[in-house]
């Protein structure tokens, strides 16, 4: 089973590498690619080049810039489509950078759950800490 992480990156290069560090601990890394899609445009390129530098220690990591302010629609889809066409895997995970990861079996889970509950597209469950209450998926 293949898999792409999508990471949108956008100012804090310290969220960006914790979350690219979550992925990477995580079971199965052979089977693990991770694209950064750098959007921050309005930093010089001397800055953007930091992030890469590093993010450079992870052979399974590629960091896509971004020329021009783009949104968050076409960052994503820059980066899906560089996926799909260059890896092509099973699955796709696109995230914001401020994401982390605490399962180390992530993967497995995700084919599990596909298993039991056939998805073209998952959402994560989102629950406010203070409440309790579900925010996503709604009712």
């Amino acid at each position: 089973m293949r898999v792409c992480f999508i990471i949108l990156h956008y100012k804090d290069r310290m969220i960006t590498k914790q979350c690219v560090d979550s992925i990477a601990t995580m079971d199965d890394q052979e089977n693990i690619q991770m694209i950064v899609v750098d959007n921050d445009t309005e930093l010089p390129e001397r800055e953007r080049s930091i992030l890469k530098e590093q993010l450079k220690t992870y052979r399974n990591l590629h960091v896509l810039t971004m020329q021009e302010k783009s949104g968050f629609s076409r960052a994503n889809n820059t980066g899906y489509l560089y996926a799909r066409d260059r890896f092509k895997p099973d699955y796709m995970v696109i995230c914001n950078n401020d994401i982390e990861f605490v399962q180390k079996d992530f993967l497995k889970r995700l084919s599990e759950c596909h298993k039991k509950h056939p998805f073209f597209v998952l959402g994560p469950d989102v629950v406010d800490s203070a409440s309790g209450a579900h925010q996503n998926p709604m009712d």
